[in-house]
């Protein structure tokens, strides 16, 4: 197996993370960073790191191209039947790469991936506590261990229930490759994983995601950049008769009313033209009603509809 981690600017957390791969109960995997251009010292941590280690490589980049074009880079220089995709500010718990293993051992030869479960964590990877008191954990949908395709392909429309970071076979990574258009290179890669193929899944957590502040995921949902990446994802399965259902059509509708009442008109407009091309906008009437009203008058009635829920609600 070959760990690859594409990294960028992740100085701040990635003492936590190359020592988490020293920490791993199962030995003999190798480790390739492909570093993105950084210019703040990850390139000489991960270096010094490669240099005492056998097995260990590092790809530099001097010029930043984005996540997919640096996984796609990665990917292609493995020569291991399979590949662990890690995010340079996450930690492994010592079981990941047992558990991995353990689970292709025990799947099909024709699952293309292992999902993980992991723990929610702070922004100094420190696990977080649910309401009642225990360790919050994030697991894959139940019954996606096997599951023959397409039959999770609708619930991941919906949104991303598969973390990014896990385990694929090589050959099949690496033909589907990361869209590089995409501002949401995990999920797009995981909806195109399940509609052909099974995955088998670790149920029991292996690695602490770390939830920064300043984190992609926090700055497309305030940009509404990730609802037009979505819209994209589900316009690409879902045109032409695809596996479009009533969850997937209220997730979108919400997604942009949302857009619609933060005044993110061109946002909005976007997701609109990409449902279209997909041939999804005849479902949408409402939407494409309200898109025509100005901004002001669409804040306003939704400060009244949002008055009326409260009232309905005393």
């Amino acid at each position: 197996m070959t760990v690859v981690v594409p990294c960028y600017n992740a100085a701040a957390f990635l003492a936590d993370t190359l020592r988490s791969f020293d920490e791993q109960t199962l030995g003999g995997f190798e480790v390739l960073f492909v570093d993105d251009g950084s210019t703040d010292g990850t390139l000489g941590m991960v270096t010094d790191y490669a240099r005492e280690r056998p097995g260990t490589r590092v790809l530099h980049r001097p010029d930043n191209r984005g996540v997919c074009r640096t996984l796609n880079e990665g990917v292609a220089a493995v020569s291991t039947e399979f590949t662990v995709v890690f995010a340079a500010d996450d930690v492994m718990l010592p079981n990941l790469m047992a558990d991995a293993l353990a689970a292709i051992d025990r799947s099909s030869e024709r699952c293309a991936a292992v999902a993980f479960a992991h723990y929610a964590g702070t922004a100094e990877a420190e696990i977080r506590s649910g309401p009642d008191g225990s360790p919050e954990v994030r697991r894959p949908p139940a019954g996606a261990d096997g599951l023959e395709p397409p039959g999770l392909l609708p619930l991941q429309l919906v949104a991303n229930h598969l973390a990014g970071v896990a385990l694929f076979r090589t050959d099949v990574l690496r033909g589907l490759g990361y869209d590089e258009r995409s501002h949401i290179e995990d999920w797009d890669m995981w909806c195109r994983i399940v509609a052909a193929h099974p995955i088998a899944v670790a149920d029991e957590p292996v690695f602490i995601y770390r939830d920064s502040p300043m984190s992609l995921d926090k700055r497309l949902k305030q940009s509404g950049q990730r609802s037009v990446a979505g819209a994209a994802v589900r316009a690409k399965f879902c045109g032409d008769g695809g596996p479009i259902d009533d969850a997937i059509l209220r997730r979108t509708k919400m997604e942009l009313h949302v857009l619609i009442a933060a005044g993110l008109r061109r946002e909005a407009r976007t997701v609109m033209r990409l449902l279209a091309e997909g041939g999804l906008r005849a479902r949408f009437p409402v939407e494409r009603a309200v898109m025509a009203v100005p901004t002001p008058v669409v804040r306003c009635l939704a400060r009244l509809a949002q008055r009326a829920r409260r009232l309905r609600s005393r």
